[in-house]
């Protein structure tokens, strides 16, 4: 009797597990122009107009914006440092600084906004490309983003900008 109660209960796991495991979001990759970026499949593609890119979840958006170094003279030459300090100063951010990912290859900062009474976090970040600086934002509920705060960073890294041709 013993024996089989602990073949029903690892049955019972067994089961558990897959079933958990069917559940759970995979890895999907989508790709915008030059920019590539790993989420999961609870995303899904929308359009807005003031973005190239709008990315959402259940608790998740993903905004990118593409801004051609042709836009302004002399960008190219910026640092992604000194892109994300000036969207910093240019969206009136007060409190927040562009840093240096781990690895270098992007700027972050994060913030607040209220918007129709509900308080959002964003971590915003800024990268390079070969011809235009790119604005990548996540944003969650700010009850929230602790708790997705090292997936959002897990997002920002996956982050690959193809080379121009």
């Amino acid at each position: 009797m013993k024996r089989l109660l602990k073949i029903v209960a690892l049955c019972l796991i067994f089961c558990m597990t897959v079933a958990m495991s069917a559940c759970a979001p995979s890895a999907k990759t989508f790709t915008k122009l030059e920019m590539s970026i790993e989420l999961n499949t609870d995303f899904v593609e929308k359009t807005i107009i003031s973005q190239t890119v709008y990315y959402e979840s259940k608790d998740v958006i993903v905004t990118a914006l593409r801004e051609p170094f042709t836009l302004l003279s002399g960008t190219e030459n910026w640092s992604v440092s000194k892109y994300g300090q000036t969207c910093i100063t240019a969206n009136a951010l007060t409190g927040c600084t562009a840093q240096l990912s781990q690895d270098g290859t992007y700027a972050y900062f994060t913030y607040t906004k209220e918007l129709n009474g509900v308080e959002y976090t964003y971590l915003a970040t800024c990268h390079k490309a070969d011809e235009a600086f790119w604005l990548i934002q996540f944003a969650t509920f700010s009850s929230k983003y602790e708790s997705v705060k090292t997936q959002l960073f897990e997002y920002a890294e996956s982050i690959q900008f193809a080379s121009a041709q």
